[in-house]
């Protein structure tokens, strides 16, 4: 009876303790078959091994989650945990060749993504309708998680056809669905969630990306996970092949560090200012005045500024509509040729638009309507239009109208151009705009956001794209206003 096995036991790992050719467990401390074990000490080792791993595979889920989300939440200080936040999962599929389970991913995308969108639970909470709007917010996370856990299952799964070279290619291909296409159920089209791809904490030091366009995003992520992979695979067996690899991966992150900035902003950045609107009403003309004593500040504060930037939505009003406010600018503030550009609404037979104005002596001189629009806050997905999608944000108020126009460029004055985007265009934008070099300037409204980190990982976008498209960005936000510069770091306006 000392070799008689009552029940089942579970086999999952890769080497076999063995009793009469019947398997026990598989065991990585013991690749040799065990002679002359009780029943009980068996069990004794399959409980404590299951215990183990188990813990192992638990612990380590937890703790590369919350190094991925910390990246994000403080960048400034702990971005570089995006280079190790995967040494968790690596290293316990390679070591202790676990195999990671849906729900494991699942997991981790709990955590992982109900910390970094803890913003847009603020945005439902503070901004939302309705006494039920926190379960959008549960759904969303859920959601994405359900995707998380794909990428763990696939990777465990392909790890038994072609090894541990499946974690990298599918994490690659996970984080790529992730900032392109992940988001399509809300928006009813194709489109991905831009503030978690994994190179952009790194955002913070420029140096870091210095290569990046060059070699592009992808090739940039691939380096790093391949990186990762290598420095893990050494870690395991000692091989200084790996080692090395791990080296050579890391090397164009370095190249920055050597290469001196470009100093020194054109001259018009000098001459760009800008104004923060401080409230907002319900009376146009109360809000117009409230602006209107702003600008003569601005203008006696900086008599050189001939540019005046102000955020999305400061006008939160037609402003096509009240000819009068122009006049009442021009006469008061916008006096020596000043132009000023601000965010506001444009109404039409068709319907109401969120745009950019430029204003030249009472006169509009340029109109750009949005045509990027998010969903529930400026329009509704047909797909969600019979569960109440409008009772969200809008409230049953009537949604924005997307521009149909093609013109990419707004001449500002005789030796400024710029491309015009209005907040979530630049964010969503992932093809640099065809045409010149000239600046992009970006109104943001993100005052809805009442986390700074959601503020600051908003305008690392920015910068991340700068750099990447080597295009001077002007960021215009009740949080930010900067001209970020493709390789001079950042000026405050």
């Amino acid at each position: 009876m000392r070799f008689r096995m009552s029940g089942k036991l579970n086999v999952t790992s890769k080497y076999d303790i063995k009793i009469k050719n019947h398997i026990i467990y598989k065991f990585p401390a013991h690749p040799e078959p065990v002679e002359g074990l009780s029943v009980r000490t068996c069990s004794t080792v399959v409980h404590r091994t299951n215990g183990f791993y188990n813990h192992r595979r638990l612990s380590s889920v937890i703790v590369s989650a919350l190094l991925g989300v910390t990246a994000f939440i403080e960048p400034v200080y702990c971005g570089w945990f995006i280079v190790v936040f995967l040494i968790p999962i690596f290293f316990t599929v390679v070591r202790y060749h676990i195999d990671y389970s849906f729900i494991d991913g699942f997991l981790w995308g709990i955590i992982f993504f109900s910390i970094h969108m803890l913003g847009v639970f603020f945005v439902i909470q503070e901004h939302g309708y309705g006494r039920f709007r926190f379960m959008a917010y549960v759904f969303l996370i859920v959601y994405c998680a359900l995707y998380a856990g794909l990428w763990f299952w696939c990777a465990s799964y392909l790890k038994n056809k072609i090894g541990v070279v499946s974690w990298l290619v599918v994490t690659f291909f996970y984080f790529y669905w992730v900032q392109h296409g992940i988001l399509w159920i809300f928006f009813g089209y194709v489109e991905g969630y831009p503030l978690a791809w994994p190179l952009l904490p790194l955002a913070h030091y420029s140096w870091l990306l210095y290569l990046l366009p060059v070699i592009g995003s992808n090739v940039l992520l691939i380096l790093l996970l391949s990186g990762v992979m290598l420095l893990v695979l050494y870690l395991v067996q000692k091989r200084k092949i790996f080692l090395f690899g791990s080296l050579l991966c890391t090397l164009p992150f370095c190249v920055g560090w050597f290469k001196a900035d470009e100093k020194g902003f054109p001259d018009y950045v000098k001459k760009c200012t800008v104004v923060i609107p401080c409230k907002k009403g319900d009376n146009p003309f109360d809000c117009a005045q409230e602006i209107t004593y702003q600008l003569i500040d601005c203008c006696q504060n900086s008599p050189s500024t001939k540019i005046i930037f102000m955020p999305e939505s400061s006008f939160p009003f037609p402003l096509n509509k009240y000819p009068e406010i122009l006049e009442m600018w021009n006469q008061n503030a916008l006096m020596d040729s000043k132009i000023l550009l601000l965010g506001s609404h444009r109404l039409d037979e068709c319907g109401i638009y969120n745009s950019l104005y430029c204003l030249h002596k009472s006169r509009i001189i340029q109109i750009y309507d949005k045509k990027h629009l998010i969903p529930f806050t400026e329009f509704v997905p047909s797909i969600w239009n019979s569960l109440l999608g409008k009772t969200l944000f809008l409230n049953n108020k009537e949604p924005f109208n997307d521009s149909k126009s093609k013109s990419d460029f707004f001449p500002i004055s005789n030796n400024l151009t710029v491309v015009p985007c209005i907040c979530s265009e630049l964010f969503f934008m992932n093809k640099e705009p065809v045409g010149p070099k000239v600046p992009l300037l970006c109104i943001v409204n993100d005052s809805w956001f009442s986390k700074p980190y959601f503020r600051q990982l908003l305008n690392l976008v920015a910068r991340y794209k700068a750099q990447e498209w080597q295009r001077d960005i002007f960021y215009i936000s009740y949080n930010f206003a900067q001209c970020i510069g493709k390789n001079r770091g950042v000026h405050d306006l």
